[in-house]
Formats: C-alpha cells, structure tokens, sequence
C-alpha cells in the first residue's frame, strides 16, 4: 500500500452515478483530453460531462437524471 488517495498503477479514474430515471448505477470516465469526466444513461443514451478544474468537488459520487 502506498498510503495515497491516488490510484495504483493501471487503474483508472472514475466518478460513481446513480441515474435516477433509469434506477441503476454506473460511472463516469475521464475524457481523453482530461478536461472532464463523461458518463452515459443506459436508459436514453444522454451524455453528462463533469468538468475538471481547481475549484471543484472532491465528492466522487453523484445522482443524475435525464428528465
């Protein structure tokens, strides 16, 4: 163990969500360009991004809804 809220090597970065409308949970993936995090509804395809920045959250868990 390394002590440190960073990842161990070869993980990847997420954000949990809930999605309301469709009752289920999933995540959300840093972008390519890593300006954001991108998630999908499983239910209407939607996409939600969460921009990165230095006065952000440092939750790692949101409920959405598409309606």
């Amino acid at each position: 163990m390394t002590g440190s809220n960073e990842p161990t090597r070869g993980s990847k970065r997420f954000l949990s969500l809930y999605f309301a409308c469709a009752n289920v949970y999933g995540r959300a993936t840093k972008s390519l360009d890593g300006a954001c995090y991108e998630g999908r509804c499983p239910k209407c395809g939607k996409t939600i991004a969460f921009p990165i920045g230095e006065s952000g959250t440092g939750r790692r868990m949101f409920e959405v809804s598409c309606r």
